[in-house]
């Protein structure tokens, strides 16, 4: 595309590097991945003063928004709400989750970034009315309780607000309704939802959203399949990192068996694995989990005849 072509409004992917950026934090099961170079984009788009994200579970979402906040070297403040206790939908789950995700946040993002351990509702008295330009939503999704968050946070939004709402493409379970909700909104707000991913949309609700982000919306809307094929390969990438990721703490799972079978055997130690250095060099990871793997395969072997003799039952 020529710049003319992207000055007068068509998106131009190279002209956004900060959708190209790799996750620096990634959780091995969540559902939200796949839209993390979206997330780098809004806030390069939307160079917000203020985001807010209502339901941050492990994080991959927020951490997304902030690494791109940190990178851009923008004033952002940032501001995650969670219980960190779960719901009927999500599942629950005990304090381990936000110790994690404090542990990989606090040295990185503490200087901008609050994690807020608190209900959506009561969180909300503590911001001024139009003070947020970013808002993610990804609580509770049945209907009644997105459309109260979202009734409850748009006065909350500045005149520049726009709001993202996940789990808009989910229509094949009972309890999920945020899809009714984003019809009513995409309805009387420009906005571009993109499918994959259980759905993400993106609204401009504020009377004078960014310039760049109504470019946007109305370049997406006029070439909707492409710009969804493009963020959805995009996505790709990371959910491919996300299954190395899941592999490599299966490796992890396998190399302490063994390892301590090697040691209560008398047998010499195993290397040590270091999946960060693995994991913060994409390129070879395959190559290196393929070698750990056969490595623990050949173990495993060893360590199966060992057991086998005393698993005989014993001769009559």
């Amino acid at each position: 595309m020529s710049d003319d072509a992207d000055n007068a409004g068509e998106f131009n992917p190279l002209h956004h590097p900060a959708i190209f950026s790799t996750p620096r934090m990634l959780s091995a099961e969540s559902a939200w991945v796949s839209h993390v170079p979206l997330a780098y984009f809004m806030i390069e788009l939307a160079r917000p003063r203020v985001l807010v994200e209502l339901g941050t579970h492990r994080g991959d979402s927020y951490c997304a928004f902030c690494q791109a906040v940190a990178q851009l070297q923008l004033p952002t403040r940032c501001y995650a709400i969670d219980t960190w206790r779960g719901d009927p939908q999500a599942g629950f789950y005990g304090a381990e989750v936000l110790k994690s995700l404090k542990a990989h946040h606090d040295p990185i993002y503490s200087g901008f970034s609050t994690l807020m351990q608190t209900d959506f509702d009561s969180a909300a008295s503590q911001f001024a009315d139009a003070s947020i330009d970013l808002l993610h939503l990804d609580g509770h999704h049945t209907y009644d309780s997105v459309r109260h968050d979202f009734q409850t946070w748009l006065p909350k939004m500045s005149q520049r607000g726009v709001m993202l709402f996940h789990d808009t493409n989910v229509r094949n379970r009972a309890t999920f309704g945020v899809f009714r909700l984003w019809e009513e909104v995409s309805a009387k707000y420009p906005s571009f939802e993109l499918p994959y991913g259980f759905g993400l949309g993106i609204a401009a609700v504020g009377a004078e959203p960014p310039p760049e982000v109504l470019r946007f919306l109305h370049s997406a809307q006029s070439n909707a399949d492409a710009v969804r094929k493009f963020f959805y390969e995009m996505g790709l990438r990371v959910i491919e990192m996300q299954v190395l990721l899941r592999t490599s703490e299966q490796l992890i799972g396998q190399w302490n068996v063994l390892s301590q079978w090697r040691q209560a055997t008398r047998q010499p130690a195993l290397a040590q694995i270091n999946i960060s250095e693995i994991f913060q060099n994409p390129e070879p990871l395959a190559r290196a989990i393929t070698q750990h793997l056969t490595h623990l395969a050949q173990n495993d072997l060893k360590l199966r005849q060992h057991l086998a003799p005393s698993a005989q039952p014993p001769a009559s």
